[in-house]
């Protein structure tokens, strides 16, 4: 099974992607540093950490991870909602010996029925994320590993 990574770095053949850049991006956000362009996704990446280590301690931190879309459709999606002006790189795991999860990212990203409040649905789909299963295609799979561009 083919996967894709989406980056806006530019990656050549042979390169190892290395964990932890999602998780360098959120850490910059602390008390009299910079400001965040999106309160909501770091709401949802608490959430989910903290779901992380109550449902699924052994899964792979998203703050310390490689983001992979398990279909190039679903890659192209996401890029086109989150990053449009990303690309994309096949990728390959380094090693079978990873710790990989994956995750049902729709949970994340689509529609909330009846808009409740952040504090009455986020705790409950960040625990969905880390317990559910993922449409065939639209898993969001995390390896706390390098991968390495193909």
């Amino acid at each position: 099974m083919p996967l894709f990574h989406v980056t806006g770095a530019n990656w050549n053949t042979g390169d190892l992607i290395q964990p932890g850049s999602w998780g360098q991006t959120l850490r910059q956000f602390r008390p009299g540093g910079p400001v965040p362009g999106s309160w909501e996704t770091v709401m949802w990446e608490v959430a989910l950490e903290t779901a992380r280590r109550q449902v699924a301690p052994v899964a792979p931190s998203r703050f310390n991870c490689v983001f992979v879309c398990e279909s190039e459709a679903f890659a192209i999606a996401f890029r086109d909602q989150y990053r449009p002006t990303a690309h994309l790189v096949q990728v390959e795991p380094t090693d079978g010996d990873q710790t990989i999860h994956r995750g049902d990212f729709m949970l994340l990203s689509g529609n909330i029925p009846g808009q409740p409040a952040y504090v009455d649905y986020m705790t409950e789909r960040g625990i969905a994320y880390w317990t559910s299963n993922p449409a065939p295609g639209m898993g969001e799979i995390l390896f706390d590993g390098p991968v390495r561009v193909v």
